[in-house]
């Protein structure tokens, strides 16, 4: 029983655990105006995945980019025994990008959660939350 339990802890500590910020410029070639004639300066995604064990207790979770520039930003930053996987995590990025961009202007904020289960035998839950948005000067 060691065994069964120990395997699916490793697979979620080897698949790895951080969260992820993109701030996508848009192509200067490409005119886009929305509605009212706002231009679109930037696309922001946010990826954020979590690891729970018998999704009741946290194992690992990503921990988002909320402060400092964006090119210093930490390219791996993971938290152990917390639940970060929140949509105020991933606003607080949003949040983040928006101050770096200089803009509050957005629309299309969209949160995506998917989570999966059967990958390791039903004891580990993966849980995957994308927040994007398109940000307006």
């Amino acid at each position: 029983m060691k065994k069964a339990l120990i395997l699916p802890i490793v697979a979620a500590v080897l698949a790895g655990c951080s969260s992820y910020t993109d701030i996508g410029r848009p192509d200067p070639r490409v005119h886009v105006l929305s509605d009212d004639s706002r231009k679109p300066i930037a696309t922001v995604v946010v990826l954020n995945v979590s690891y729970s064990l018998l999704g009741l207790l946290p194992i690992e979770s990503g921990e988002t980019w909320k402060e400092g520039p964006y090119a210093s930003r930490p390219s791996r930053n993971a938290t152990w025994f917390c639940d970060r996987c929140t949509i105020d995590e991933n606003l607080a990025s949003v949040r983040a990008a928006l101050r770096e961009l200089g803009s509050t202007d957005v629309a299309n904020v969209v949160t995506e959660e998917e989570s999966w289960r059967a990958w390791s035998l039903f004891l580990i839950k993966r849980t995957v939350l994308k927040s994007s948005c398109t940000v307006f000067k």
